[in-house]
């Protein structure tokens, strides 16, 4: 029998600098990720700090990382995504960049440096909710990641 890793809590980190932005992703996350407990850092900085200390602590690793490109600026999502490339293949969760842009040059070298998925941040509550039930079915109940 398969555990089903929507019945058991999992943590999923949010780097984000908008504030307004912490407020919605919050809110969709509430209703979109069950029990799933959010962490939300305001920099690259921070969420390589909070990664550090999962592996330090031998504490499971967010089942997935949510990041914002432009922490104001790209070069911080880039060097962010250089590091998390950098960890243990054990201890690295998958990363999926949630940004306002919209440019090749962008989605192009998310990829290049290990995204696992790049989305344009929607407008409208109802189209966060719709991005969030599909991140909820494609990376809580149908992907397959390590020690989960």
């Amino acid at each position: 029998m398969s555990v089903n890793s929507t019945n058991r809590n999992q943590t999923l980190l949010v780097v984000e600098d908008n504030p307004d932005h912490q407020v919605l992703l919050r809110y969709v996350i509430q209703r979109s990720l069950a029990n799933t407990t959010p962490i939300f850092t305001d920099s690259a900085d921070q969420a390589m700090a909070y990664l550090n200390e999962c592996v330090t602590n031998k504490v499971s690793p967010p089942k997935l990382i949510l990041l914002d490109l432009y922490l104001p600026k790209a070069e911080f999502g880039w060097q962010f995504l250089r590091q998390v490339k950098q960890m243990p293949a054990q201890v690295r969760p998958p990363v999926v960049v949630l940004s306002i842009s919209r440019e090749e040059d962008d989605i192009a070298q998310a990829y290049q440096l290990g995204a696992s998925s790049f989305i344009s941040k929607p407008i409208g509550e109802a189209q966060w909710l719709t991005y969030f039930e599909t991140i909820r079915r494609y990376w809580w109940e149908t992907v397959v990641l390590p020690n989960q």
